[in-house]
């Protein structure tokens, strides 16, 4: 049986067809009602749905990765949308975070405002916040489950490591 990734903001499913073509048996969530329904006509993936983390419509420990890539920014509480993630890993999961580096983000901001592209906030891309790992990593370890927080992330596949950055400076990664 294969192993199951749940995608959560999986947009219009590029890393979810990815996923599929590796062997996982994928399903997604996105806020957005149209990216679901195109992932289902253009992708062929039927396990998609619109909702939110906080009322996820899949059983706690359905599976064995969830992914998170580019989304935890979005969120007004990033904290929370771990802790639900953690719980809908099977024992020993794996939760994939991909998010922009907060200062980073704001640097390009204020250097586009320089170019008189943009006003110089974060805020005017949509990210209501600028996440560090630190933080997560307490809650999904305390759930049984393991956080590999990404700077660069392409498709894992079954037998194969990520390609990812984990931060180096956390003790006990």
């Amino acid at each position: 049986m294969p192993e199951r990734c749940w995608n959560l903001g999986c947009g219009i499913g590029t890393f979810l067809a990815d996923a599929r073509d590796a062997g996982w048996q994928v399903s997604g969530l996105d806020i957005n009602a149209e990216f679901p329904e195109f992932c289902r006509k253009e992708l062929d993936i039927a396990d998609v749905k619109c909702g939110v983390i906080s009322d996820p419509p899949f059983a706690e420990a359905s599976f064995d990765a969830v992914a998170m890539l580019d989304v935890l920014e979005h969120m007004y509480d990033p904290m929370q949308a771990i802790k639900q993630c953690a719980r809908q890993l099977k024992p020993g999961g794996l939760l994939v975070v991909k998010s922009p580096n907060g200062a980073m983000q704001l640097r390009k901001e204020r250097f586009k405002k320089m170019l008189g592209r943009g006003d110089g906030y974060v805020a005017g891309i949509g990210h209501l916040n600028q996440t560090r790992p630190r933080p997560y990593l307490w809650h999904s370890r305390s759930a049984g489950s393991k956080l590999l927080w990404c700077d660069r992330c392409k498709v894992f596949s079954k037998g194969s490591s990520a390609t990812a950055s984990p931060p180096a400076a956390l003790p006990g990664t």
